[in-house]
């Protein structure tokens, strides 16, 4: 929460797309920074990139960070792997939705909402 409090006070001094349109239109991100910034990076074509070969890169990059043969977000992962991540989103999830973390939920969502506005 603190993190995103801290990129929240600098608003306009850069340029933040959301999750879907980093994987839908990469494309945008990268004209909104050249705007920005007057640069002139090379622009993709939206769906030119590969989005298997995306998702194998970050696996192989976590592997690299975890130290872990898999960690079920490429391509490779297995069908365990897998259930494993899902029993986790359940178990995060049930803990979020507690009547303890409520305040707290609240207040997380009216910061990612106020970061999306200014999102790309």
């Amino acid at each position: 929460m603190e993190f995103y409090q801290a990129v929240a006070k600098c608003a306009g001094k850069y340029v933040l797309a959301d999750f879907e349109t980093v994987i839908a239109d990469f494309s945008k991100v990268i004209g909104a920074i050249n705007a920005k910034y007057r640069v002139t990076f090379e622009n993709w074509a939206a769906h030119s990139v590969d989005e298997k070969m995306v998702m194998d890169e970050v696996e192989r990059l976590n592997r690299i960070r975890n130290k872990t043969v898999s960690t079920g977000y490429g391509t490779s992962a297995t069908e365990e792997e897998l259930a494993a991540r899902r029993q986790k989103k359940m178990e995060i999830r049930k803990t979020i939705q507690d009547d303890l973390c409520r305040d707290l939920v609240s207040e997380c969502e009216s910061l990612y909402q106020s970061l999306r506005r200014q999102s790309v």
